[in-house]
């Protein structure tokens, strides 16, 4: 089944353009994390943002794709909220998962009222480098 998180605050970069988005910027990294490989989708209007306009503020950046299980579920949102705070960490922002679905699963899907705000001063990688922030898996 395909599963989809949604994070809030996630300014990175990717290491290829998804199909059809026109520009320059990268918005797709394909990684590995937790024995999960998944698609970690950038929203195309997050890529020209610069991140210090949005500080102090929450806006909906990133679509994480996994194909897993139903039985997973569980695990997977927890992983991916180990995955939120390492790139909390690395952005300089707090990156929270606000939600999920998955579409035929038994509930199909899940939203949680969140608070976070993006930070931005010097991130610790280039946080517009995919292949950089690839690497923290």
């Amino acid at each position: 089944m395909l599963f989809k998180g949604y994070f809030l605050n996630c300014f990175i970069g990717g290491e290829k353009l998804a199909p059809g988005v026109a520009g320059t910027w990268k918005n797709q990294i394909e990684m590995s994390f937790a024995g999960y490989d998944m698609l970690i989708v950038q929203h195309p209007e997050t890529l020209n943002a610069n991140p210090a306009d949005f500080r102090g503020q929450a806006l909906d950046t990133t679509e994480v794709t996994i194909d897993i299980r139903p039985s997973n579920i569980e695990d997977v949102v927890e992983k991916l909220r180990g995955l939120a705070t390492l790139l909390s960490l690395i952005t300089c922002s707090q990156v929270v998962l606000r939600g999920w679905e998955c579409p035929g699963a038994n509930p199909s899907a899940n939203y949680w009222s969140v608070i976070a705000s993006t930070g931005y001063f010097r991130p610790m990688l280039q946080i517009r480098d995919g292949e950089d922030c690839q690497g923290i898996s």
